[in-house]
C-alpha cells in the first residue's frame, strides 16, 4: 500500500513545538510493505539534521512544503473574515504547489492522509482522484455544547468571544462533511456521533488515541503517605469541578487525608488552590515546569482529574493510567479510554465525592493497587501505536471497522 502523508507538523518521537508525536508513533507501526511519503510545511521548525533522522526512523522520504502560516497569510485571513458575512476557514486557502500535486499523482497512492484537520484546500485538490482521510481535532461543537452546560463560562470574560466564534466552529465542521470521498479520524466516540449527525452521513470514525510515553514502575500503596497529583491548569476545562472539590476539602478539613496524603499541584496557576489547602492544614506542594513528565509521574500513586468540560481523549488521563497511577476523575476525564468504572478507574458523580473516594483508597489499599494495575494494563494494550494502526489499516484499506467499542468507556451524545 502507498500512503501520502501531508502535514503541517513534521512527525517527531516527542512533541516538538506542537502536536508532532502521535502520528509518528502511529505511522512507525505501519505494515512492513506499506510505502510512506511525507510532505510537511514544518510548522514545528525541525532542523535539517533532525528531518534526516526522522526519514531513517520512519523509512520514508520527507519533502518540505511552503510555510503557509506566514504573518501576511494570517493577516489576509483576518481581513477576509471581517469582510465576509460567512466566516472563512483558513485551511480552505491552503493548497500544495503544482509540483507537489504532480508528484503525488505520479506516486498514485492508495490513500492521502492529512494532518491537522484544517487542510480543507488540500483535501479538495485530491478528493476527486484519491480517498482522503484526515486525522481530525476533537469536535469543537461538542466542546461548545458541554461548555455552555457548565457554570464557568458564564462568569468568564471570554463568554462574548466564545459565543461569537460559535458560528465559525459550526461552519468549519459542516464544511468538512461536504467534501466527497473524504473521511475524518477522531479520538472521540461522542465526537463521531455529533460530526455525523451534523453531516447527515457517516464520514467520521472513532479510533483509540495512540499512547507511547510510560515508565514501568511498581505499584505499591503500602506506605505511610500516598502521593496525589493534580496537573494541567484551572481553566474552562477544570475550574468548575476543581473549585467544588477544593471548597469541600476546606469546609471539612479532613485530618485523615491531611496526614496520609501529600497533594502536589503541577502548574503555577494552581497557586490559589494550593494556598487554600495549605491554610486548611493539608500536606500540599506546588511545582512548575519539569523536564520529563513520564519520570515526574512515576513518583506519584494517585492522580485526580477534575475535568468538567472537554471532548475527545484526555492525554493527561492516558499518561497517568499508563504510568500506573490510580486515577480518580469525572466521566468526561475517562471517555474514549479503555477503562471500566471501579475496575480500572474510580469515577465520581460529583466533585464532592473525591474526599470520600480518597478515604476509601486509604482503607482499601490492596484493592486500589489492583485497580491501578488494571488501568495501566488496559491502556498499554488497547492504546499502543501498533494496535491502533492495525485498526486504522483495516478500515482505511479494507473498509472493515474493528474497534472493540465494548473495551472503551464511551459516553452518549
Amino acid at each position: 500500500m502507498k500512503i501520502v502523508f501531508i502535514t503541517e507538523w513534521t512527525p517527531t518521537k516527542d512533541n516538538y513545538n506542537g502536536p508532532s508525536a502521535n502520528l509518528y508513533h502511529t505511522l512507525i507501526h505501519r505494515n512492513k510493505g506499506d510505502q510512506l511519503y511525507i510532505y510537511t510545511s514544518n510548522r514545528n521548525k525541525i532542523d535539517k539534521q533532525k528531518i534526516i533522522e526522522v526519514e531513517k526512523e520512519l523509512n520514508a522520504p520527507i519533502k518540505l512544503l511552503p510555510n503557509y502560516r506566514s504573518f501576511c497569510f494570517l493577516k489576509m485571513c483576518s481581513l477576509l473574515n471581517k469582510l465576509s458575512k460567512k466566516p472563512m476557514i483558513e485551511g480552505s486557502m491552503i493548497k500544495v504547489p503544482k509540483k507537489t500535486y504532480n508528484e503525488v499523482l505520479d506516486i498514485n497512492p492508495d490513500i492521502i492522509w492529512l494532518y491537522p484537520h484544517n487542510l480543507i484546500g488540500v483535501a479538495k485538490q485530491f478528493n476527486n482522484k484519491f480517498r482522503v482521510v484526515i486525522t481530525g481535532a476533537d469536535c469543537a461543537c461538542l466542546h461548545y455544547i458541554r461548555t455552555l452546560r457548565d457554570n464557568f463560562i458564564y462568569s468568564s470574560s471570554e463568554l462574548k468571544n466564545f459565543v461569537k466564534s460559535l458560528n465559525k466552529v459550526i461552519n468549519t465542521e459542516i464544511s468538512w462533511s461536504l467534501i466527497p470521498n473524504t473521511y475524518m479520524l477522531l479520538v472521540g466516540y461522542t465526537d463521531e456521533l455529533l460530526f455525523n449527525t451534523m453531516a447527515g452521513r457517516e464520514y467520521a470514525k472513532f479510533f483509540p488515541h495512540p499512547h507511547y510515553r510510560y515508565i514501568n514502575k511498581a505499584i505499591d500503596f503500602n506506605k505511610n503517605v500516598l502521593k496525589v497529583l493534580i496537573s494541567g491548569k484551572p481553566d474552562v476545562y477544570t475550574s468548575t469541578d476543581a473549585s467544588i472539590f477544593i471548597n469541600d476539602f476546606v469546609k471539612h478539613c479532613d485530618t485523615t487525608l491531611s496526614y496520609q496524603l501529600e497533594i502536589t499541584f503541577h502548574g503555577k496557576q494552581w497557586k490559589p488552590y494550593f494556598e487554600r489547602l495549605k491554610e486548611s492544614g493539608y500536606n500540599v506542594k506546588l511545582v512548575g515546569w519539569i523536564e520529563s513528565y513520564a519520570e515526574f509521574l512515576s513518583d506519584f500513586d494517585i492522580q485526580i482529574l477534575p475535568i468538567s468540560v472537554g471532548s475527545g481523549t484526555k492525554g493527561k488521563a492516558l499518561d497517568a493510567l499508563s504510568n500506573g497511577l490510580l486515577c480518580i476523575g469525572s466521566k468526561i476525564a475517562f471517555e474514549n479510554i479503555a477503562v471500566k468504572p471501579n475496575e480500572s478507574v474510580l469515577i465520581y458523580e460529583t466533585p464532592k465525592d473525591i474526599r470520600r473516594i480518597l478515604n476509601y483508597v486509604i482503607s482499601h489499599r490492596k484493592e486500589c493497587e489492583i485497580i491501578a494495575e488494571s488501568g495501566r494494563r488496559n491502556v498499554i494494550k488497547y492504546h499502543n501505536g501498533e494496535y491502533v494502526f492495525s485498526l486504522l489499516s483495516d478500515w482505511i484499506f479494507k473498509n472493515e471497522y474493528k474497534v472493540p467499542l465494548d473495551k472503551y468507556y464511551l459516553l452518549p451524545l
